[in-house]
């Protein structure tokens, strides 16, 4: 399976106290070269309580079932480093727009602005 910034793949995705990992969706937000030098992707997390997660951090998919989701979803900035090799499915793909909003989520949660 090929793997790219902007794809949506169902993952273990790790809770927070890494007592255990629930397979959810979330975003592939690193690049070619960090799986290329490290056998890794860096992954965001998707939820569909979009509800809960209305804030400057996460950014609600506008079209989430055309990226490959079942319900309405949001992209949050949990953060994950984990093997290419845990990725049990590849669900779709976001645009470039959808893609400038969550890095836009990510600067604001990472306080990387200028």
């Amino acid at each position: 399976m090929t793997l790219r910034r902007g794809d949506i793949v169902l993952i273990p995705f790790p809770y927070a106290e890494l007592t255990a990992s629930k397979t959810r969706p979330a975003l592939i937000v690193s690049g070619r070269a960090f799986l290329k030098t490290e056998g890794r992707i860096i992954a965001a997390g998707i939820t569909s309580n979009v509800a809960a997660h209305r804030n400057p951090t996460s950014f609600e998919l506008p079209d989430w079932s055309a990226a490959g989701l079942k319900r309405p979803s949001v992209v949050t900035s949990w953060l994950a480093s984990i093997s290419h090799r845990l990725v049990r499915l590849q669900l779709g793909h976001v645009d470039r727009s959808s893609m400038r909003e969550v890095e836009d989520r990510r600067r604001t949660a990472m306080e990387l602005r200028s």
